[in-house]
């Protein structure tokens, strides 16, 4: 189709545009997308999603977790671990990030930095659960950790289903 009119050439390009805006996914949109992806198997498509996320100016601990989540699925342990440690920022996810950010070291075979990290999950653990983990990983890569004292006392009162289940139900495990 040829347009001559210049008028209509604008109109064609202002559509254009807010075709363009329209279709635009919010840094929101393409968060459920990651994880809906992760769901599915789909670990490269979470990670473009979530980056998109990421571009769009979505900032949030569960944006970098599940990011660090889709990376150590596909065995990119070291941008995995990165992810991690920029959710651990966050007091809320510091323990479980840390344990993360502790597989992640220990599948790159960095004993030395995985320790570090399951030693802090261990001491910010809100969870028995993340704890106990943090604690099992930490005598695996630190012998002297083993031989070393620590001691756990916990009282709970109510029902806990899954330890890691965020505020906004979109958190991968």
């Amino acid at each position: 189709m040829r347009v001559s009119n210049p008028r209509w050439r604008w109109c064609l390009l202002g559509l254009w545009l807010l075709a363009s805006v329209a279709g635009a996914a919010t840094g929101d949109q393409l968060f459920a997308q990651g994880v809906s992806a992760f769901k599915n198997g789909d670990y490269r498509l979470a990670v473009v999603y979530f980056q998109q996320a990421q571009a769009s100016g979505l900032e949030r601990s569960s944006l970098y977790f599940n990011l660090g989540a889709s990376l150590y699925k596909l065995g990119q342990y070291t941008e995995a671990e990165e992810a991690f440690r920029l959710c651990a920022r966050d007091p809320v996810w510091v323990s479980l990030a840390s344990y993360n950010a502790g597989l992640s070291a220990y599948q790159r075979g960095d004993r030395t930095a995985a320790a570090g990290y399951f030693d802090r999950a261990w001491r910010t653990a809100d969870s028995d659960d993340v704890g106990a983990l943090a604690l099992t990983m930490l005598e695996r890569v630190d012998v002297a950790a083993s031989r070393r004292p620590r001691a756990t006392v916990t009282l709970d009162a109510g029902y806990n289903d899954n330890v890691t289940l965020s505020a906004d139900g979109q958190t991968l495990l």
